[in-house]
């Protein structure tokens, strides 16, 4: 990949995309877990790397994604068709089984979505009906809920493309399990002293990409979501008070509840929620708070990086943003946001192209999207544009452009 851009943003691109790329680590050629074949381990936050670091490998290095989508598949035949929410160098599986869910669902449903070949999609079917099938969890956080039924609805939307006739239907009902962890009357996660999250709380989760955004924006009801979206980024209070010497509390998640406040990428459980404002009709707060995010939380030298980078999970962030381009995981979608190059390119099958028109200061705003020479009708494009090649133009402006009536994807 290459870019053009002043020397601050190349310095900081290059150095997260650098970072990004250090998990997982390949260990085929002495593969100590299962024996033989491919082998990626030190997975140790599959719970954040879904989101960004993995899509990143999926795009840039499809064959190695493969092999990594191979060695979990081997993994889970060990284990009797049961998928590990991390794969650290160690033959334990079971350590971070609170942390989530069948996340391999997720990171399958990407090598479809993008096309990778490699991988027996049947094979991986099988395990991924196994592995919703288990029971052998005890305890259970709400988040979990979420996590299983976006692995039900990957699992449903593989089998249909395979030509499975009963297993679509009967995953689509488990998918629609997603509403139990809601409050029907709040249109948020459920909250309470006998509700648990992880480094968060029900804020940080309740705004998730998930492939059922529509129905879930639904139960909320569009105007209270963007209300509540405008709450958790601080548009509706008075600038936050900077504490010099924090205590644990200031620190730790429970100074969001009082707030309910976006993390600002000190941790990752709500960094894809900026994009929920292009479900939301409001394109310019993303670009508001993506580009503050970019400014105020990145930086050259000590201190550069927001929070721990969790596997590349932070800096895959910042590589995608700076592109003006999000992934949506386990889908082809990609959201376009507010860019900092002038100009990229994407060594892919094909050469992709990004262009940034009025690239300046100030300018954070798309005012229009051209992809091969059409304007886009909404503010995405999906992984086939940026595989077959071409050019992504993207004209920026120092206002938010006149808003249009919101095109849904397709999901």
């Amino acid at each position: 990949m290459d870019i053009k851009a002043d020397d601050r943003t190349q310095r900081l691109f290059y150095t997260c995309l650098y970072n990004a790329q250090k998990k997982p680590v390949e260990l085929s050629h002495e593969n100590l877990i299962t024996g033989e074949g491919p082998l990626y381990a030190d997975i140790a936050t599959f719970w954040d790397m879904y989101k960004t670091a993995l899509p990143l490998m999926a795009l840039l290095h499809p064959e190695k994604y493969a092999a990594l989508v191979n060695g979990l598949l081997g993994i889970a035949e060990m284990l009797g068709g049961l998928f590990p929410v991390c794969v650290l160098m160690e033959r334990r599986y079971d350590r971070c089984n609170m942390q989530a869910r069948s996340l391999a669902h997720n990171l399958i449903a990407t090598a479809r979505a993008y096309a990778v070949g490699g991988i027996d999609y049947r094979r991986a079917l099988k395990l991924m009906v196994s592995d919703l099938e288990r029971g052998d969890f005890k305890r259970f956080r709400n988040t979990h809920t979420l996590d299983l039924a976006d692995a039900a609805w990957f699992t449903a939307k593989l089998a249909e493309e395979l030509g499975e006739s009963e297993i679509p239907e009967r995953y689509r009902q488990k998918a629609g399990n997603w509403r139990a962890a809601y409050d029907e009357a709040t249109g948020l996660l459920k909250q309470g002293k006998d509700v648990e999250y992880y480094e968060g709380i029900y804020a940080n989760y309740s705004f998730r990409l998930s492939p059922y955004i529509r129905e879930r924006i639904e139960l909320c009801g569009k105007e209270r979501y963007l209300e509540y979206l405008d709450r958790f980024f601080g548009y509706t209070r008075p600038p936050v008070k900077q504490y010099r010497r924090p205590t644990p509390d200031h620190i730790l998640a429970k100074y969001a509840e009082k707030c309910f406040s976006f993390e600002g990428l000190n941790n990752e459980p709500d960094m894809e929620t900026p994009y929920n404002y292009i479900f939301a009709g409001r394109h310019d707060k993303l670009c508001e708070v993506v580009s503050s995010a970019m400014a105020c939380r990145f930086d050259l030298g000590r201190g550069g990086l927001p929070g721990n980078d969790d596997s590349g999970a932070l800096t895959s962030w910042y590589v995608f943003n700076a592109l003006g381009l999000f992934p949506m995981a386990g889908t082809d979608l990609f959201f376009i946001g507010s860019p900092k190059i002038d100009e990229a390119v994407l060594h892919l099958q094909r050469d992709f192209t990004v262009k940034v028109h009025n690239q300046k200061p100030g300018s954070i705003y798309v005012q229009k999207a051209v992809l091969n020479g059409r304007e886009l009708p909404g503010m995405f494009l999906r992984h086939a544009d940026l595989a077959a090649g071409g050019v992504l133009e993207l004209t920026m402006c120092g206002r938010p452009a006149a808003r249009k009536e919101f095109v849904w994807p397709a999901i």
